[in-house]
């Protein structure tokens, strides 16, 4: 039952993933004063249906020298974590550590990112997936220590008990959780500006520049996966009673492309580890002496 239930919040799941670049595409398109997609259907309302058929039917072109098994497996294994990733939050599975096993999930996401850049043998996807490496695991450390304010708050690992109650927002901590969590979500989503996975000068397409037809699919609806996930756990995080903030978390990682340029490597690291990391550590240390 479990599973049948699991399966038919997945499929929805992929389907919204869909249309979530077709209204990124819109959106876009508006702020450059363009017309966006507008040819398939009404208003281009299929024009991710035609995309996936065209991305699908695509010649796969693989590498002489490229490793099968950690090709697909690093491809099709991030599309996994994308979809186990939601088990910790959704109502129809309420696991009582749930909050380690995002953890755990967003840890293994580096090192798929591994598998697909060195499983080619290319020098262009290997040097994508060590800078996507570095800058995910960076600000990894912020969004597990920004969880462990809410371990301390609610006693719990369980983040469906933490959604349930919404006292959080009225201490002090909320803000700075919030104002670190922001910048630490885009750049582990690798979105705008923290989009140095994709350099195009530099990197060509990151550590997916191999990749194509069902293996780039895998690789792009994990990424817009976890971006509809993001999306919901900060929702349930710091707007707990306001659930509708999930469509301005949604509307905020695809408005910010457009009207912000990419930031520069050395001071996305500078900021972590110079910046913010010393200075949630100092309040970690302070609420920890304050509380015991």
């Amino acid at each position: 039952m479990f599973f049948t239930n699991f399966l038919l919040f997945l499929i929805p799941l992929l389907i919204s993933v869909a249309f979530l670049t077709l209204m990124e595409r819109k959106l876009l398109s508006i702020v450059g004063f363009r017309l966006g997609p507008n040819k398939v259907s009404i208003y281009g309302f299929l024009q991710p249906i035609s995309d996936a058929f065209k991305l699908m039917n695509k010649e796969a072109n693989l590498l002489s020298n490229f490793s099968f098994f950690f090709y697909y497996m690093g491809a099709f294994g991030m599309l996994t974590m994308a979809l186990l990733v939601w088990g910790s939050v959704v109502d129809l599975v309420s696991f009582k550590h749930s909050i380690l096993i995002f953890m755990l999930i967003l840890g293994l996401n580096s090192m798929l990112c591994i598998f697909c850049g060195w499983s080619t043998f290319s020098k262009y996807p290997l040097l994508g997936s060590l800078r996507t490496v570095a800058q995910l695991i960076s600000y990894e450390s912020l969004l597990y220590l920004c969880l462990f304010f809410f371990l301390c708050f609610f006693y719990t690992f369980n983040v469906y008990s933490i959604k349930l109650d919404s006292l959080f927002l009225f201490s002090f901590l909320a803000p700075i959780c919030f104002y670190v969590w922001l910048p630490s979500m885009l750049a582990e989503l690798n979105r705008t500006p923290y989009d140095f996975s994709e350099g195009e000068s530099e990197l060509v397409s990151g550590f997916n520049t191999e990749f194509g037809s069902e293996s780039f699919t895998f690789i792009f609806l994990a990424e817009y996966g976890n971006i509809i996930f993001f999306c919901s756990l900060s929702s349930y995080l710091f707007f707990n009673p306001l659930n509708f903030f999930f469509f301005f978390f949604f509307f905020f990682t695809i408005w910010i492309r457009s009207v912000l340029p990419r930031y520069r490597f050395d001071k996305l690291m500078n900021l972590v580890w110079k910046f913010l990391l010393p200075l949630l550590t100092l309040i970690f240390i302070y609420y920890s002496l304050e509380l015991f």
